[in-house]
Formats: structure tokens, C-alpha cells, sequence
């Protein structure tokens, strides 16, 4: 027993000649006792190769696997089967990592650059967030934050040679390429990452010291988004997320060996019978086999190990660590003894041996299963599947139970290893398989064997929706991921988003926290209200509220939004200005009906020669003398329909002077709800001010995020012409780095206007907040949203829980999932539109106070409020 023999050694080094299974207090301290627990040597800088007691090996980090197909299952199973040699010894370790730090900083460096109350709702956000490393913010929200990550360490037996050296590249490169090909990207692990994993496993810490960041996929396969992440680090040395938060990266000496490098002068490990004591006890770990499995089981199913996807409450509570280590045996030896044993039972089999055998017909089946895979290509391995905990002493009972409920709901057994804690924990641990342990493991019946195709369904390689670049809205998945989404990060389509949710499931909040993303992501952000849902949150962020009424009326002449300079320049600017005129004019003429050809004609015609005449000085007066001057009939009632938004007309002041909106704020806002009552109006104004936003885009540099929001789109998108200005819009929008944010209350009210349809045919993402269940159903039934039955299912499980979360199912290319809006005291604070809060803020704000000043406090009296519940 290799790898038993040298924790033997080492015990009775330290006590004499003890038995190992008797050990009950084992206190392993000091760098060099726990590097005797590691095979790590060195490291070859030219290969990237591990160097260790008994073997050599590569590791690599995979991003984790979300969901899966037949197509993944046959790749991971090609991956398993192919290119692995006669003893070569692989292990496939994920686990949830408490070091979301740098994802929780991603999202608040932006933030925090921009001040205000943007860096109050990073620093809120950040205070709120970082204590559910360990335990669940809530009993509501029952799930701790991590970080999904997936190793991959390959081993083989013996010393560093030139053949073996060539055989392990041959393997990384294939195994690199073929994760590439199902769009999985992977890197090579280094020693100093390497270092900082391992004490993240040993060395449990909450102490606020300086550590350095962990490797970031995301930037390791995006340059340029590594380059703008770096220096956001850069330019924020003092850390504002809690240092235990992150992952520390251990300088590597390389003329020291690689195992007396593992762990620091505060690493203590104790073995216990049952578990390991870390940190002095404020800690354990303990690992757990699994001993029974479903007998079926798929790739995709896997994910249901980490957290159900609909029930939160059977989750894992704290850190985990799942492990799955297999060993290439000889095949043709296999491939006889399979061919024999499923000969020999379906020999029994058919003699009667059942009747004092029960179980003789599975055992044919499962050997006949085994033989058949086997001659189909598949590989005989030997496996060891194993589960690690880490907690604080005091919640390991109910992290324990947790476990043991959520994987037996799904038919998987279970049991917490006793007497070999410390060999089964470092199953887990990469290259101890090469170095013999799988040997002692199959030598302790802690081992099964098993086709490469029952591996690849079993193995742990999923995960969660890790996120995009863009630190606009800050999300947490049902399984504790933390990962920021945007719509800008979608390099297929366009960046427009329809957003849904029913009266109270926090639609407006989103939307809220979605135009702050654009504004502190150094963005513009126009929003288009009708309620004042919004007035309240964009003045405290220090936007500008700009209003339409009886008492005030900006003017929005569309001519004058026109640049005379670029209409010259650029002929699709001036083809794109015209038409938005055109049909502006076209509404004004016909509110609630559609003009016919002859009429669109005559419009384009006269809007084009106003134009040439007058430029910008153009107003919708110099249409209607035009028109009515014209030589067609049509033209004269054209005209007439007109008369509302002439100089005299009712409406007409609003049109036929300049255009004297200031747009220098990024974030602006502008309110309809006095004009609501008058719908022709309403339209116009809403459609001037997308053709002034549109300008705006195009003129704004294109490395700037520019979104327009419209809550409540089917009602402010009246009229025939809004289908055909919204097409127009949306094509400008995706060109220019612009977004689209619309919201109803539910999905049939985007098909109430012709603008509201033409908002949803044209998103790319669907934002879907809790709905009833019949409406999913109904949505289903319409075809709108294409929905299989596990998306219905998704769909009708997303709520919202006021005070704690909303959940939003994000619909988008190449992308579902589920994640919750968790707000912190002042996010909810800044965005309350009504009740107390909003009430004392702005009381506060009237008597003098600063806004800032005032949110914070309000925002501490709702912590506090939210400690006592």
C-alpha cells in the first residue's frame, strides 16, 4: 500500500510504531511535516510539467461545464477513453470556492472609481455580500457564494523521461482541443496556483491580510478584457472586498522543493477519526465516499449534485470538493475477463441460478453491458469517487445534513469515511493517484470499475453560468455563483433586452440596477418613464430628470436634432435622419391609423425638400405649408391632420423651435406622465426623444455603452408608425454600441402595439422575472419564447422574495439561467420609489442634507432591521 506506507512512516516518526487505523489525534505542524503529505517536487518550466515522488503529470483549469447534450457526454467520453496509457491516473476535481472576491471586485471597481452613490451602493454591496463565504446570507436566500472551478490533473507512473515527457504534452494537447471544441476553455495550472489552491484546502482563514488575486479564466481567454481588468487592479491597491475573499498566490521558488513549499507557518491539520481539525479546530474538513449510485445516471444530471436547480434548500451550505480519480487498467486483459464473466452468468443464468442467485439477472445485464462497451471502444477503469466539506466546527452538523439530503433526492448514497480521513481527503488532491493511491484504494475496496462511458456521465465537471466581461448587473445563481451580466458581452447579435415581470417581482429594480450598471461602466443611460418609477433614483445618482407638461415644454424640433456636418459626411446618417423624420411626421399626421403608399410618398417627399430648404431650421410648420401647397390632394388633408403639431397648433410648441435638451449627463431621464393622458402626444414626444438618443449614439464615441430604457413599452409605443421607428432604431442601436431596455408586466403586452412587437422581435434577451404559472403556460402554448419542458419548469419555479431577492431568468443566445438579484441596504434604499424610505430621503434631501448622507443612513436603519428578522 504505497501511499499508506508513507503516512505510516510518517506516524511513526512522530509517535512511534502506531497502527495507522488507530490514529486518533494525529497533529501534523510546520511546512515541512505537511509537505511530506504532498509528492510535489519540481516543476519543468520548459514542459509544464509536474515532477513528483513516483510520477509525472500536467494539470490543467477547465471552465466548468453548464449543462450538457449527447454531443458533450460523447466528447467528455472521447476524452476519458482516448490517448490514456496503461496506468495513467486522472483526476477530475471541482469545487465551489469561497474566493468570489475578484468577481465581486470586478463588478465594484467601476463603482467605486465613479464615487457617489455609485461607490456607496459597491461599498453596501460588498459589506452585504461578503459573509456568505461560510454560511447563508439568510435562512431565505439558503445558499452560501463561491466560485465554481474544475481541475484536471493527469498523472503517469514513474520518472520524468523524454518519452513520457512527449506522451503527457500529446495528452494536454488533445485534452486542451477536444474542451476547446465544445467551447470550454482550459490553461495550465502553474505552481504558484497550484501552492494557493492546496491552502485554500488546508488553511481556512476569515483574517483581513493582503493576498494577491487568483487566475481569472474569463481575462485568460479575452486579452482585451484582461487588460482593462488589470488595470482596474492596478489603480485599486487598497482593496475593498475583505482580503479572505481571495485566493492567495504563493510566490514559487523553484530552487526549492515543490512540497516544502505547500502551506505556511500557521498550517496545522489534526487527524481525527472522522474528520480533519484545520485552523487551530475553528474548522474541519471531512470526506465522504459515495457507495451507491442510480442506476441511471447523464452528464447534465451532474449539476444537480451542486444545488437542485429549482429547490434552494437542497444545497451544499459551505465550501465543497468533489472528486472523481480513475485508473487505466490493461485492456485486453479487461476485455477477457468482461467477455468471461457475462458468458458465465448468462450461463448460470440460463441453468436456473437465479433461484438461489436474486440478483444473477443484473449481474448478466451489467456484465454484458460492460463486455459490449468495451468492444465498442470504451476503456475498463478503476474509480474512486469521494465529497469534501469544509466549515466552521460549529455549522458542520447542518452542513452534513444538507449534503446527505441533497444527493440522496437524487438516489446517490453517501457515507463519511472513518479511520481514513486524511487518505480519502487527499484523493482529492492532485497527482496522489499516480502516486499509488489508486492501488491502496482498490486494495481497501474503495474503488469500482467502469466503462470511460459511465465515468464521462459521472464525472464532476458542471457547474454554473460563470458570467460575461461587463460588470453591469451583479447576479448569484441558485448554486452560489457570482457572476456579472450584461448584454453588451453578446458577440452574436444585438445588446437590446426585453425584461418581464409581474406587478411586484421587481422589474423596475432590475432595470434600475441595469442602468446604473451603464452609467458606472462609464455609459450613458437614457431612460423613458411615464410614472416616475424612476425620478427618485435618478437624481440621487445624480442624473437629470427632464420633464414634459403643461408647464414645461423642451423643445424637440426633429430637424434642428439633425447635424448638418454629418448629414454631408456620411450618406447613411442622412438616409437613417430623414426616415426618422419622415416617420415622426407620419405619426403626427395619422395618430392612430397608418398612412397609405401615396401618403408615405408625399411625406418622404416633402420632408426631404423641407430639409434641403431649411436644414435644421425645419420645422413640422414648414412640412404643413409645404403640404399644403402640394399638388397632390392627399397632401392638403395631410396637412390638416397636422394641425395639432403646427406653431399654432395645440401641441405645437413642443416642435417648431430648436432642440435645446442638454444630453451631457450620463444619466438621464425623461418623464411623460404629465402628457399621459394625451396618447398622439405622448407618441410623438417618446419617438423624438429615441431619434435625439439615436443622434446621440451615433455622434458618442463607439468604445462608449449608450441603452435606452422604456418601462411599460406597450403603452408609450402607440401608433402604426412606432413598429417601422423601432426597426430603425434597433438596427442604429446594435452599430453603435447601443441597447434597447424595455419592460412589461407581462410577455402579450409586447404584442398590444406594433412598437411594443418590434421592441421584442428585436431582443436578443428576455429578462424573465416571476410570472403565474398559467401565464408561463400560456407563453408556452403562443410559441413566443421557445420553451422546452425543463424551461417551463425553470420559468415557474423563478420568484421573488421581497426584502431578501428576485430571481430573473436570463434568455439569451447560447444562454439560460436563473440567477437572484440580491440589492444590499443601500441599493434598496436609492431605488425605493414610495414608502417610508423613499418618503424620509427625501425629506432629508429638502431640508439640506447630502444624498449620499441620507441614503446611508436610511440604508443603516434597513440593515439593521433586516439582522433582527
Amino acid at each position: 500500500m504505497q501511499v499508506l506506507n508513507r503516512f505510516h512512516k510518517l506516524f511513526n516518526q512522530l509517535f512511534g510504531d502506531t497502527d495507522i487505523a488507530t490514529v486518533q489525534g494525529l497533529d501534523v505542524s510546520g511546512v515541512s511535516t505537511i509537505g511530506e503529505l504532498f509528492p510535489y517536487r519540481n516543476y519543468d518550466e520548459e514542459s509544464s510539467i509536474y515532477v513528483n515522488d513516483r510520477s509525472t503529470g500536467i494539470l490543467v483549469e477547465m471552465l466548468p461545464i453548464v449543462g450538457a447534450d449527447e454531443n458533450v457526454v460523447k466528447t467528455v467520453t472521447g476524452l476519458v477513453a482516448d490517448g490514456l496509457p496503461k496506468g495513467c491516473c486522472v483526476q477530475i476535481i471541482s469545487w465551489g470556492s469561497r474566493y468570489y472576491g475578484p468577481i465581486l471586485e470586478r463588478w465594484a471597481a467601476p463603482r467605486l472609481a465613479r464615487g457617489g452613490i455609485h461607490g456607496e451602493i459597491a461599498r453596501g454591496r460588498i459589506k452585504y455580500l461578503s459573509g456568505a463565504a461560510w454560511r447563508p446570507l439568510t435562512q431565505l436566500t439558503n445558499i452560501v457564494l463561491r466560485h465554481h472551478r474544475v481541475l484536471i490533473a493527469v498523472g503517469l507512473p514513474g520518472a520524468m523521461t523524454d518519452a513520457r515527457v512527449d506522451e503527457l504534452l500529446s495528452i494536454r494537447q488533445n485534452l486542451i482541443g477536444t474542451l476547446r471544441g465544445i467551447n470550454v476553455p482550459a490553461v495550465n495550472v502553474e505552481p504558484s496556483q497550484l501552492l494557493g489552491i492546496i491552502k485554500e484546502w488546508i488553511e481556512p482563514h476569515e483574517d483581513d491580510h493582503r493576498l494577491e488575486k487568483p487566475v481569472d479564466l474569463i481575462q485568460a481567454t479575452d486579452p482585451d478584457t484582461a487588460a482593462i481588468l488589470e488595470k482596474d487592479w492596478a489603480d485599486l491597491r487598497q482593496r475593498p472586498v475583505p482580503d479572505y475573499l481571495y485566493q492567495d498566490d504563493v510566490e514559487y521558488d523553484a530552487e526549492e522543493p515543490l512540497q516544502d513549499q505547500v502551506g505556511g507557518p500557521a498550517a496545522r491539520i489534526q487527524t481525527l477519526s472522522d474528520r480533519l481539525s484545520l485552523a487551530g479546530g475553528r474548522y474541519e474538513a471531512r470526506t465522504y465516499t459515495i457507495t451507491g449510485r442510480p442506476k441511471f445516471w447523464t452528464q447534465w444530471m451532474m449539476e444537480r449534485l451542486i444545488g437542485h436547480p429549482i429547490n434552494t434548500f437542497q444545497s451544499i451550505r459551505c465550501p465543497y470538493r468533489m472528486t472523481l480519480a480513475f485508473r487505466v487498467l490493461d485492456q485486453n486483459s479487461e476485455k477477457q475477463h468482461a467477455t468471461m464473466k457475462a458468458m458465465k452468468t448468462m450461463h448460470d443464468l440460463e441453468k436456473g441460478g437465479a433461484a438461489y442467485r436474486p440478483m444473477l439477472a443484473d449481474e448478466a445485464k451489467d456484465y454484458r453491458f460492460f463486455s459490449q462497451k468495451l468492444e465498442e471502444g470504451q476503456k475498463s477503469l478503476v474509480v474512486a469517487q469521494t465529497v469534501d466539506l469544509f466549515a466552521r466546527a460549529e455549522d458542520f452538523a447542518q452542513a452534513e445534513r444538507a449534503l446527505k439530503n441533497l444527493f440522496g433526492s437524487q438516489g446517490w448514497k453517501i457515507e463519511r469515511e472513518r479511520y481514513l480521513q486524511l487518505p480519502m481527503f487527499l484523493v482529492g488532491m492532485p497527482f496522489s493517484a499516480a502516486e499509488g493511491l489508486m492501488i491502496d484504494l482498490a486494495d481497501m475496496k474503495r474503488t469500482k470499475k467502469m466503462v470511460s462511458w459511465t465515468v464521462a456521465n459521472i464525472a464532476p465537471f458542471q457547474g454554473e453560468f460563470l458570467g460575461g466581461r461587463t460588470p453591469q448587473l451583479l447576479l448569484t445563481g441558485r448554486r452560489g455563483q457570482l457572476m456579472c451580466f450584461s448584454p453588451f458581452d453578446n458577440n452574436a447579435g444585438n445588446y437590446n433586452c426585453s425584461v418581464v415581470g409581474k406587478s411586484g417581482a421587481g422589474k423596475s429594480v432590475a432595470l434600475q440596477e441595469l442602468n446604473e450598471g451603464v452609467v458606472a461602466c462609464g455609459g450613458r443611460a437614457r431612460i423613458l418613464d411615464d410614472g416616475r418609477s424612476f425620478e427618485s433614483s435618478i437624481k440621487l445618482m445624480g442624473g437629470e430628470v427632464i420633464e414634459f407638461s403643461s408647464k414645461s415644454a423642451p423643445q424637440i424640433n426633429p430637424f434642428a436634432m439633425i447635424d448638418p456636418g454629418y448629414f454631408e459626411r456620411d450618406n447613411e446618417y442622412a438616409v437613417d435622419s430623414l426616415t426618422f423624420v419622415g416617420l415622426v411626421i407620419r405619426q403626427m399626421a395619422r395618430s392612430s391609423g397608418e398612412v397609405d403608399d401615396i401618403e408615405k410618398g408625399i411625406i418622404e417627399e416633402v420632408v426631404r425638400a423641407v430639409w434641403d430648404k431649411e436644414g435644421p431650421a425645419g420645422t413640422p410648420e414648414a412640412v404643413m405649408r409645404m403640404l399644403s401647397e402640394h399638388r397632390h390632394a392627399y397632401a392638403k388633408d395631410l396637412a390638416q391632420m397636422m394641425a395639432s403639431f403646427g406653431k399654432t397648433g395645440t401641441f405645437g410648441r413642443y416642435f417648431n423651435s430648436g432642440a435645446n435638451i442638454d444630453l451631457s449627463n450620463p444619466l438621464i431621464g425623461f418623464e411623460l406622465s404629465e402628457i399621459k393622458s394625451r396618447k398622439e402626444l405622448q407618441s410623438i414626444v417618446l419617438m423624438l426623444c429615441m431619434f435625439m438618443v439615436s443622434d446621440e449614439m451615433y455622434r458618442a464615441p463607439r468604445d462608449i455603452i449608450k441603452s435606452l430604457t422604456i418601462d411599460e413599452a406597450w403603452d408609450l409605443l402607440q401608433g402604426k408608425a412606432s413598429g417601422a421607428f423601432i426597426e430603425g432604431y434597433v438596427r442604429r442601436c446594435r452599430k453603435y454600441n447601443g441597447s434597447l431596455l424595455t419592460g412589461t408586466q407581462g410577455v402579450d403586452d409586447y404584442f398590444k402595439t406594433p412598437g411594443a412587437k418590434a421592441c421584442f422581435e428585436n431582443s436578443d434577451y428576455f429578462l424573465l422575472m416571476a410570472q403565474k404559472p398559467e401565464s408561463i403556460t400560456a407563453l408556452k402554448n403562443s410559441g413566443r419564447i421557445e420553451m422546452n419542458e425543463r424551461t417551463e419548469m425553470l420559468l415557474k419555479s423563478v420568484k421573488t422574495v421581497a426584502g431578501e431577492f428576485a430571481e430573473i431568468a436570463i434568455k439569451g443566445p447560447e444562454i439560460f439561467h436563473v440567477g437572484r438579484l440580491i440589492l444590499d441596504p443601500v441599493a434598496m434604499a436609492t431605488y425605493s420609489s414610495k414608502g417610508p424610505e423613499f418618503e424620509e430621503i427625501q425629506k432629508a434631501i429638502r431640508a439640506g442634507e447630502p444624498r449620499e448622507k441620507a441614503i446611508r443612513r436610511v440604508a443603516d436603519r434597513i440593515e439593521r432591521q433586516r439582522r433582527a428578522a
